[in-house]
């Protein structure tokens, strides 16, 4: 067996190919909200492939105990904490396998379609090769350090061959199946819109084309940050899963408790009356289209519940999965949060949400 994460009671362990294919599903998933799953699919299932190596297995079963102390094969598995590479292996695979397939589609290297094509595949490498690490430099002038040194890094360090020889039939069959697919095609039309000239009818620069293929690689980043963590920590706290898959939003309900709270604030004065005035037009503007809309009110002016009343008809109308609140002091965000909670929570709803 290929351990992937020691299991608390020195039996169960974790295999890689299962940790593999559930961070493959995850990653897959939340790529899915910018049709990108086939792309996270890839990187989940590629994130760990050095873990297949005898370097990585002799390390993990020394700290585990499969291999006693007294085995001549036995290592320090303190000493060596955090120093066994086991995410190059998977971004070579990945990148030389994809660099195969863009080599023959797209002989001219010159080519916008090209140079799409190579920043893709760079950025999903990037991302498998980083995520024990935050995204690495891929600069020029860090290529002694950076993503280049990654990619070439010898076969001795990164043990490809040997994982590549190793991994479950299951796993490499996968892989191979996904580079064959549409994920080519599927993922160049997004860097392609992301990179156009012109963009809702205005010029794009080279600078915000840049930036667009950033926030892609750091979307992607974390979509494989988020699936790895979530399946190592359902693995030691098994339990946490099935609450997670019971936490679907009931958007119907949390807006029947905030028109009960919203109908029930006195409008008793001329400012009480503003305020109304305010969150019903915010109430009006809940069903409009997806985008960026901005409420400037002073203070004093009802935006918490104004807001708030807009964000739950808006999730419910568009049935998105939460409602993000980003605000730059710790303080206020503990004054919303009660406001919130005062609004739509009741007794027993931890229990049953």
């Amino acid at each position: 067996m290929f351990i992937a994460h020691p299991a608390k009671d020195g039996i169960n362990h974790q295999s890689v190919k299962e940790h593999l294919f559930e961070v493959h599903d995850l990653a897959g998933l939340f790529a899915s909200k910018i049709n990108q799953q086939q792309a996270g699919c890839l990187i989940g299932l590629l994130h760990d492939f050095g873990k297949y190596s005898q370097a990585f297995q002799t390390y993990i079963k020394s700290a585990v105990g499969l291999i006693d102390s007294g085995d001549e094969k036995y290592v320090n598995a303190q000493v060596l904490k955090g120093k066994v590479d086991h995410s190059t292996a998977g971004a070579q695979w990945l990148f030389n396998n994809l660099l195969a397939v863009i080599s023959k589609q797209y002989p001219d290297r010159n080519s916008v379609q090209a140079q799409h094509a190579f920043a893709l595949i760079q950025g999903l490498a990037q991302c498998v090769a980083s995520h024990h690490s935050g995204l690495i430099d891929s600069l020029e002038s860090s290529i002694s350090t950076g993503f280049i040194r990654r990619i070439k890094k010898e076969d001795e360090k990164t043990n490809l061959a040997e994982c590549i020889q190793h991994a479950d039939k299951e796993t490499v069959d996968q892989a191979n199946a996904l580079v064959a697919s549409n994920l080519l095609d599927d993922s160049l039309s997004f860097i392609k819109m992301i990179s156009a000239d012109k963009q809702n009818g205005f010029k794009t620069s080279d600078l915000s084309q840049s930036f667009n293929l950033g926030l892609y690689i750091k979307f992607m980043f974390s979509c494989l940050i988020d699936a790895d963590r979530i399946s190592s920590a359902d693995f030691d706290f098994p339990q946490n899963k099935q609450l997670r898959e019971q936490l679907q939003p009931d958007w119907k309900l949390a807006c029947q408790r905030a028109e009960t709270f919203f109908s029930e604030l006195k409008v008793n004065n001329a400012i009480n009356d503003i305020r109304n005035k305010i969150s019903k037009n915010c109430f009006e503007k809940a069903n409009e289209p997806q985008g960026i809309y901005s409420l400037t009110v002073p203070t004093g002016g009802g935006k918490t519940y104004s807001s708030l009343r807009y964000a739950l008809h808006h999730a419910k109308v568009h049935q998105l999965d939460r409602i993000i609140y980003i605000i730059p002091f710790t303080s206020i965000i503990d004054q919303n949060a009660q406001a919130i909670r005062e609004v739509i929570e009741q007794e027993g709803d931890s229990s049953s949400w």
